[in-house]
């Protein structure tokens, strides 16, 4: 299968929106609160530890690993490692400049983490 250019800003852009989406903000929804507007004001696992517990900062920092982590292990299956590093650059600056958040997101941490456990998976848990 060739690959054009074409491909890569569509994995781009598919990654981006993926990293528009921020589990701190849609758990705490569910909840009936908004995490910005709690402690620190960020929208990040910490915060997440410190106002609802381990178990749902836990589940925060999972669910942000795993957004990194599928965009870029897509992106590798089809366009190999150039696929891997343009959608994870993609969720990173989705997560940090999200267009749905006005372009006030994360710090990108636990997202750059799953990127990282595809491209590098024994040194990423070593580490």
């Amino acid at each position: 299968m060739n690959i054009y250019w074409w491909h890569f800003l569509l994995i781009f852009f598919v990654s981006y929106l993926i990293g528009n989406i921020n589990f701190a903000i849609l758990i705490t929804k569910c909840m009936k609160t908004d995490i910005r507007k709690m402690g620190s004001g960020n929208p990040g696992t910490i915060n997440m530890v410190r106002n609802f517990g381990i178990k749902i900062g836990a589940l925060t920092l999972i669910l942000d690993c795993l957004k990194g982590f599928l965009p870029s292990l897509i992106g590798f299956l089809l366009a190999g490692t150039a696929g891997l590093y343009t959608a994870g650059l993609g969720v990173i600056i989705g997560h940090i400049y999200p267009a749905v958040y006005k372009f006030k997101g994360g710090k990108g941490i636990a997202s750059t983490l799953g990127i990282f456990l595809v491209a590098q998976p024994v040194l990423t848990v070593v580490l």
